[in-house]
Order: structure tokens, then C-alpha cells, then sequence
């Protein structure tokens, strides 16, 4: 087994209706904030000027420099100025109150990396390096959407119902795995994808046969 002692652990977090914080207003702190809201946080963002694309967001938006008071209510924070001084004292005042905090361009200031995302559907792949190599993660994470069939988010709507289906159908575990992977295999090689009772059908034939 590979050892990944110093990796950060990859938690998959629900952050809808999270308060976030972003400290920044240019492309690093934009590119960030746009994910955040598209996860569901509530943002809001301060910084003395702001990236065109900020206007764009559903971000509370302060035009002026950062105050401790900032963080009130935060439970996620993104330190993203220019002044690396700043976004050092926000990871300090952050790691007092236990927000976690990415800071820009400083990994080791961080107590999460924000990783190069993919989302297909119900799929998020998240690929960090850990702050090694932000330019690795991205060529990492489009090589795997490379490897994805382009309508893979329905291959999982279909999945989710298929499984619905068989832990109705199929109560022996074995016989429930054989006809997911048979699904599966369908939805990856087949055109149109199955509707629900196709699925039905191909899940059912598993209920009368016996497992060698």
C-alpha cells in the first residue's frame, strides 16, 4: 500500500449554506468563489477592487480592506490578496477561530487545499497534489474527464435508479452486484441510455439465477 503520510485526506463535504469568506477580488480569489457558490455557499467577499467577473456571482461583495470582524460567521475562509502578509495573518486568525482556510499560493499556511474539480452529474472528481503543483492537478483532472463519456451524469441518473430497483428486487448482495454491473456495462456501451423499465427488466432476470 502507498504510503500518504503529509497528503491531505480528500473529505467530501456538503458546504450548502455554508458561510464563506473571500479575501481578494482578482482571478485566484474569482476562480474560487465562483466554486463555492456553485457548491451552495453563501458568500460574501471583500477586497478594494474586484475582477469583472465578481459582478457575474451571487457574492456579497465589501469594497474595502479586510477586518478580523470579517470573519464573524464563517465557517470557510479563501485568503487571496496580493499582500502575502495579509493572508498569513487571516490563516492565523482563522486557525484560532477554526475556520478552514486556503491561502493562495501557500500550502502550508492552508488547512485544506482547494483541488482541480470535475463534475459530471452526481460525479465530483477532485484531483489535489497537495499545493506541489496546482498546474498537475488541472492536467490530471482533465485526463480523466478525457476518459468520461460526455453524458455520464445520466450514466449515474441511470444508476441511481437501477440501484433503487434491485435493493427492491435482488435482497441477496451478490446477485444485486452482478446486475448493477450488468447495468452498467450497458449504460457505457449502449445508445439510448435504459429507461426505467428496461432497467427493470435487466435487474429482474437476476432474481432466478443462482450464483456458482
Amino acid at each position: 500500500m502507498t504510503a500518504c503520510a503529509g497528503n491531505r485526506f480528500p473529505f467530501f463535504r456538503a458546504i450548502e449554506g455554508w458561510q464563506a469568506l473571500v479575501v481578494g477580488g482578482g482571478g485566484v480569489a474569482l476562480r474560487k468563489a465562483r466554486v463555492l457558490v456553485q457548491f451552495g455557499a453563501r458568500v460574501r467577499a471583500v477586497a478594494l477592487e474586484y475582477a469583472p467577473g465578481f459582478s457575474e456571482l451571487a457574492v456579497e461583495r465589501a469594497v474595502r480592506a479586510f477586518c478580523p470582524s470579517d470573519l464573524n460567521g464563517a465557517r470557510i475562509c479563501i485568503a487571496a490578496t496580493d499582500d502575502r502578509a495579509v493572508n498569513a495573518r487571516i490563516a492565523q486568525l482563522c486557525r484560532a477561530r477554526g475556520i478552514e482556510v486556503n491561502v493562495a499560493d501557500d500550502a502550508a499556511l492552508s488547512t485544506f487545499c482547494f483541488p482541480a474539480l470535475l463534475c459530471r452529474g452526481a460525479l465530483t472528481a477532485a484531483v489535489s497534489t497537495s499545493g506541489a503543483s496546482p498546474l498537475a492537478a488541472r492536467w490530471a483532472r482533465d485526463r480523466i474527464a478525457e476518459a468520461l463519456p460526455d453524458d455520464f451524469g445520466e450514466v449515474l441518473a441511470r444508476m441511481e435508479a437501477a440501484r433503487r430497483i434491485a435493493m427492491r428486487a435482488l435482497p441477496d448482495a451478490g446477485k444485486r452486484a452482478r446486475a448493477l454491473r450488468a447495468v452498467f456495462a450497458r449504460c457505457l456501451e449502449g445508445r439510448p441510455l435504459p429507461a426505467d423499465g428496461e432497467l427493470e427488466d435487466m435487474i429482474r432476470t437476476f432474481s432466478c439465477t443462482d450464483l456458482d
